[in-house]
């Protein structure tokens, strides 16, 4: 920003124009609504893509918690992806085994969402993180989970 911008231009809203918005006669409430379209699940998809490069990129670089956390997001955003397909709207929430369930993953994909679901509470709110972090195993296991959950979102798209 520069300097002779002021404060209060930095805290205006994203113009709506911006954003992909609802259609609506009044278009007074067009801040992030949208009609999925058929094609938005690849946005979704990619976006999940670029996560869990992201949650390695960190993992690796001993960013243990935001390394979690990007697994999670790309769990979150491939399921989604699918929902998106099916059902031409968004579900709004952080509850993967929700997800898997609404879309009809197998067993083994809804038991990976049970373990990354608690990776968004873990890294979001202090009061219930563990104290002792995420071991070398847990992690390994999570991003083999979260790869097993691309892999079949990205089948089922």
């Amino acid at each position: 920003m520069r300097a002779e911008d002021s404060s209060q231009d930095a805290l205006e809203p994203i113009k709506a124009q911006k954003l992909p918005t609802l259609n609506t006669k009044s278009n007074k409430n067009k801040y992030f609504f949208k009609r999925y379209d058929m094609e938005d699940y690849e946005i979704w998809i990619k976006k999940a893509g670029q996560d869990i490069k992201t949650a390695k990129y960190n993992i690796k670089g001993k960013e243990i918690e935001a390394g979690a956390f990007f697994l999670q997001q790309s769990a979150e955003k491939a399921l989604k992806a699918v929902y998106i397909k099916r059902f031409k709207k968004l579900i709004k929430t952080h509850d993967l085994v929700r997800l898997a369930k609404e879309i009809g993953a197998p067993d083994k994909i809804v038991n990976g969402c049970k373990k990354l679901t608690l990776i968004y509470q873990y890294t979001r709110y202090p009061d219930v993180s563990p104290d002792t972090g995420f071991s070398k195993e847990e992690i390994n296991d999570f991003i083999k989970s979260t790869e097993e959950l691309l892999k079949w979102t990205k089948g089922s798209l």
